[in-house]
C-alpha cells in the first residue's frame, strides 16, 4: 500500500499534486498522471497529530526546517494544484528582466505570481513563493504581465 492511502486509512487528509506527461512510444501517444513534485505526499495535521502520523511504513519521516516539520500554506498548495492542471496555450505580451515581479495571466496557470530568475529568450524560471521551488515558463506557451 503507497504511503498515501496508509495516511488516509489512519485518518488523515493527504494530497499528491498530479500533472500529466505526455510520451510517445512505438508511434502511439500515450499520456500518464505523475507526481508534480516526486517523493512527497502533502498532509493536512494539527501540531497535535503530527505524532501519531510520525511512523508510515514507506515514509522517511516529515519534511524538516530548523528542527520543525514543514508547513506549507494552502495557498501555495492552491498553487501546486495550478501548476500540475497541464496544458497551457499561453502567448509573451511583453519582455521581462531577471529580479521582476510578473502574473500569468492565461491557461491553468492563470494568477500564479513570482519573481523573475533567469530570463532567456525561449524561457523564464520563476520564483513561486513556494520554498525550493522554481517554474520554468516556456515563452511561447505562456501569457505574463510585470506586476
Amino acid at each position: 500500500m503507497k504511503v498515501k492511502d496508509l495516511l488516509i486509512n489512519k485518518g488523515a487528509q493527504a494530497d499528491i499534486p498530479l500533472y500529466k506527461k505526455y510520451y510517445q512510444r512505438l508511434n502511439k501517444k500515450y499520456t500518464k498522471q505523475v507526481p508534480l513534485i516526486t517523493n512527497y505526499v502533502f498532509v493536512w495535521l494539527l501540531e497535535s497529530e503530527l505524532e501519531k502520523y510520525r511512523y508510515i511504513p514507506g515514509s522517511k519521516g516529515w519534511l524538516m526546517w530548523n528542527n520543525k516539520p514543514c508547513c506549507l500554506s494552502e495557498e501555495s498548495l492552491d498553487q501546486l494544484h495550478k501548476i500540475s492542471q497541464g496544458d497551457v496555450t499561453p502567448v509573451i505580451t511583453s519582455e521581462v528582466g531577471v529580479g521582476e515581479l510578473v502574473v500569468i495571466e492565461s491557461g491553468v496557470l492563470t494568477g500564479i505570481q513570482g519573481q523573475v530568475l533567469i530570463s532567456d529568450k525561449k524561457y523564464l524560471v520563476v520564483e513561486t513563493g513556494i520554498k525550493n521551488y522554481r517554474l520554468k515558463i516556456e515563452l511561447d506557451k505562456v501569457q505574463i504581465k510585470k506586476l
